[in-house]
C-alpha cells in the first residue's frame, strides 16, 4: 500500500485517504476524499485551474481569478503600509 506524507499532521498516511475534515486541507479531494498532495507540488507554481483539476473543484473562471488576485494584493499592500 502507498504512503502518502500529510503536510498538515506532519505524519505519512496508509493509503490515499485523507484522516482530515472537509476544509481543514487544500489538498483534500472535493468528491474522492483522497490526498492529492505531491511534494513536487511545493516546489512548482500550479496554475489555478491545475490545481482545481487536481483537487476536484470546478475550474475558475480566468477573469475572477484576476480580479481575486489584484484585489488580495491590494489589501496585502494596504496592511503593509500602515
Amino acid at each position: 500500500m502507498t504512503t502518502i506524507f500529510c503536510v498538515i499532521i506532519e505524519k505519512r498516511l496508509v493509503g490515499p485517504r485523507c484522516p482530515l475534515p472537509n476544509g481543514a486541507c487544500m489538498w483534500k479531494h472535493r468528491e474522492t476524499g483522497d490526498c492529492t498532495y505531491d511534494e513536487q507540488f511545493a516546489s512548482s507554481d500550479l496554475t489555478v485551474n491545475e490545481y482545481a483539476a487536481r483537487v476536484g473543484l470546478p475550474l475558475a473562471d480566468p477573469e475572477a481569478v484576476t480580479i481575486i488576485k489584484n484585489s488580495l494584493a491590494d489589501c496585502i499592500r494596504r496592511e503593509l503600509v500602515d
